[in-house]
């Protein structure tokens, strides 16, 4: 084998400590765990955002389904002030001409009714209500419930949202009305105000959310079971991961909740998959600096093995070929000398 061959394969091989490579992986783990982080923080605040806006949009509407709703309602005081001023006597034809005036101006009210001890006898309109004329409010054990709470506290109630006899989901607004003689009270029966859900939603722009890209409830805790009663909105069961408004109506609290559709990070996901390939990038790029900073010094060590094995091996060589020489002069017998430059012998 030649010697120029020989002292390749002889050559030191570079060594690198694993360690250096555990290091590197720490200073890339700890890289993407800090790139992990902020793109954690800024997806919370991304999604708070999309919270207080959402939030601000349900309220808006909420607000105005309140204020309709409480106006509804408020008709009937209005029945029943008229009613003591014609001193408890119903003329149907002026009870017609009044109600459809006051329907006019109430466009989120469906139906006016008065019903004399608890029994439905006058509705305007009449047509599409002729089934709930004669319904005896304290016989349905479905209705009779709140109908028995306004008589006995004296109070408005509103009950629902149930499903109407004459057909469509509504709510009933209930005011008892009491003859007053001296000391004495005796009930007359209640001034009531029918309240279509799908009227009242239409109005107060909640069906709008859909088309904006949420999914919505409104439910209420029903007061027979205690359970979730969802009304309306996008789903007929409880939306998870939603934020919920509270509605404070009489005798009741109704809850909106809201989500978007596609989650609280729709329209965020490009931003996420961005930041996270730069973070891989530049994680990638700073444990390869820091690889070849850690393998500097053995890269030097490595040269300097290099250098010191050639040094050696020049010397020995020299000193093979030095030997030489002398068992050549030593054998031969002719006279052999060396001359320098000056004419000086230094060897003989």
């Amino acid at each position: 084998m030649p010697a120029k061959q020989q002292s390749k394969d002889n050559a030191p091989h570079l060594q690198i400590s694993n360690s250096i490579y555990w290091r590197t992986f720490a200073v890339f783990f700890l890289f993407c765990f800090f790139g992990g982080w902020i793109v954690s923080v800024d997806n919370f605040n991304y999604i708070e955002t999309q919270k207080q806006a959402a939030l601000q949009l349900a309220g808006s509407r909420s607000s105005v389904l309140s204020q309709r709703l409480n106006a509804a309602i408020s008709t009937t005081y209005t029945l029943e002030t008229v009613l003591r001023e014609n001193q408890f006597k119903i003329q149907p034809e002026q009870f017609q001409l009044f109600a459809t005036h006051l329907l006019n101006h109430q466009p989120d009210v469906s139906s006016l009714q008065y019903a004399p001890e608890g029994i439905v006898t006058y509705i305007v309109p009449l047509k599409g209500n002729e089934s709930a004329i004669g319904h005896n409010l304290f016989d349905d054990p479905k209705r009779n419930r709140e109908a028995f709470d306004a008589k006995k506290k004296h109070q408005l109630t509103v009950a629902g949202p149930f499903n109407l006899i004459q057909g469509g989901v509504g709510l009933v607004a209930r005011l008892p009305i009491y003859l007053t003689k001296e000391y004495d009270e005796k009930f007359w029966g209640f001034a009531t105000v029918v309240i279509l859900i799908g009227d009242l939603l239409e109005a107060s722009g909640l069906n709008e959310l859909s088309s904006q890209g949420y999914e919505w409830i409104l439910w209420r805790n029903h007061p027979d079971t205690d359970l979730a009663h969802v009304f309306s909105g996008t789903s007929d069961n409880l939306i998870e991961d939603s934020i919920q408004l509270t509605l404070s109506v009489p005798n009741a609290t109704w809850f909106l909740n809201i989500k978007p559709r596609e989650g609280w990070l729709s329209g965020n996901y490009l931003h996420i998959l961005l930041e996270s390939g730069i973070i891989l990038v530049f994680g990638g790029i700073v444990s390869y600096f820091a690889f070849l900073l850690q393998r500097h010094p053995f890269l030097l060590k490595h040269q300097i093995d290099l250098r010191t094995r050639e040094l050696q091996e020049a010397n020995s060589k020299l000193q093979i070929s030095e030997a030489r020489f002398r068992q050549v002069v030593e054998n031969d017998q002719t006279w052999i000398w060396e001359v320098d430059s000056d004419g000086l012998y230094t060897f003989s």
